[in-house]
C-alpha cells in the first residue's frame, strides 16, 4: 500500500534535512582538525593562500579586470571572494579556509549520501583528498559550486546552471570538470546509445583530455596560476597511482566479458575518464592527481556500487590502498 503523496514527500523531505545535517556535521567535524599537526608538516600552498591574503594587498584593488576574458582568465572571482570576507567581515587567512573547506564538504557529504548511503563519506577521509580540500582551496571552492550544480540538477536545471558560472570566474580548470561531469551525465541519461558504447566514448573523452593536458600540462597548470600539492613522495606518484591503474584494468576486463550493464551511472563515467587519464599519464606526463582528487566522490561510489562477488576485490583493494597512503602520508 503506497503512502499518501503529501506523507511521501514529508518522509523525502526529512531524509533529505537528515543527509544535510549530518554531512554538515561530518565536515565541521573535518574542517575542525588540525591536519598539519597530525601530518607533522605544512601544506605549501596554504602557506602561500595565506601570505597573500594577510600580508599582499588584494588583486582587485591593483590588477587589470576590466574585460571578462581578463575576469575568467585571472580568477577575478576567488579574489573578489576572499576581499568580501576580508572587508565586510574581517575574516582572515584561517577564518576564511575553514569557511571554504566546511563548504565543500558539506557540498561533497550530500552529493554522495544523496547517491548512497552516509558511510560512504567516510571512504572519502584520505591522504588524497585531504591534501585536497585542505590545501588547494581556490580549487576546491569552484569544485563546491560544480557539486551543488550537479546535486541539483533534477531539481532546478535554471539554478543548476546559474551554479556553473561563479567556478568559470574562481579557477579556470573548471571548464575540464564541467566538460567531464556534465558529458557522464549525458551518457548516463542517453537512451538510445548502449552501455558498451558509452563506456567506449568515457575512455575515448580521457584519451583526448589526457593527451590535451599531458603534454601541455606545464603550460596550462601556469595559466592557470596552479601549484603541485606538496606530497612528500612526489618523486614516486606510482605509489599513489597503483591501485586506480589495476582498477582500470578491472573494468577494462568486465568491459570485455560484457560485465558492464549494471553499471550506467555519471559517477562510472566520470570515474573510466579520470582512470583512463590516469593509466596515459605514464605516457603523456601530465598532472592526473589533481584530477583523482577532484573526481574522488565519484570514483567512490563507483568502488561502492559494484556488487558481484569478484566485485568485492576491488571494495577490499580501495581500503588497503587507503590504509597504505594514510601510512606514506604519515611516516
Amino acid at each position: 500500500m503506497k503512502l499518501p503523496t503529501n506523507h511521501t514527500q514529508v518522509r523525502i523531505e526529512k531524509d533529505v534535512l537528515g543527509r544535510i545535517f549530518l554531512s554538515f556535521f561530518l565536515a565541521l567535524a573535518v574542517s575542525l582538525v588540525p591536519w598539519e599537526v597530525l601530518r607533522e608538516g605544512v601544506f605549501l600552498d596554504r602557506i602561500i593562500y595565506s601570505r597573500y591574503i594577510d600580508f599582499y594587498p588584494n588583486r582587485v584593488y591593483w590588477f587589470d579586470f576590466s574585460t571578462l576574458i581578463s575576469k575568467i582568465s585571472n580568477e577575478w572571482g576567488w579574489h573578489y571572494f576572499l576581499d568580501f570576507l576580508q572587508s565586510r567581515f574581517g575574516f582572515d587567512s584561517s577564518a576564511i579556509f575553514f569557511t571554504v573547506t566546511l563548504f565543500f564538504l558539506t557540498i561533497t557529504f550530500v552529493l554522495v549520501s544523496a547517491t548512497k548511503r552516509f558511510y560512504y563519506c567516510l571512504f572519502l577521509i584520505s591522504p588524497i583528498f585531504i591534501d585536497f580540500f585542505y590545501s588547494q582551496l581556490r580549487q576546491t571552492f569552484a569544485m563546491a559550486f560544480i557539486y551543488f550544480s550537479m546535486l541539483l540538477l533534477n531539481r532546478s536545471k535554471v539554478l543548476s546552471v546559474l551554479l556553473l558560472i561563479p567556478p568559470l570566474f574562481i579557477h579556470t580548470s573548471s571548464v575540464l570538470f564541467v566538460f567531464i561531469f556534465y558529458s557522464a551525465i549525458f551518457l548516463e541519461k542517453n537512451e538510445t546509445l548502449k552501455e558498451g558504447s558509452k563506456f567506449v566514448i568515457s575512455i575515448a573523452i580521457g584519451a583526448f583530455l589526457a593527451f590535451i593536458t599531458g603534454p601541455y600540462m606545464s603550460v596550462i597548470l601556469a595559466s592557470f596560476d596552479d601549484r603541485r600539492a606538496d606530497y612528500d613522495d612526489m618523486s614516486s606518484p606510482f605509489i599513489y597511482m597503483i591501485y586506480w591503474i589495476l582498477l582500470f584494468i578491472f573494468f577494462m576486463i568486465k568491459f570485455l566479458i560484457k560485465d558492464i550493464k549494471n553499471l550506467n551511472h555519471y559517477y562510472f563515467y566520470i570515474t573510466m575518464v579520470i582512470l583512463t587519464m590516469i593509466v596515459l599519464s605514464y605516457i603523456t606526463g601530465g598532472y592526473p592527481s589533481r584530477f583523482l582528487s577532484s573526481a574522488l566522490p565519484f570514483l567512490v561510489l563507483t568502488v561502492g556500487s559494484l556488487k558481484g562477488r569478484l566485485d568485492s576485490f576491488a571494495i577490499v583493494g580501495y581500503i588497503f590502498y587507503t590504509v597504505a597512503v594514510w601510512f606514506f602520508w604519515l611516516t
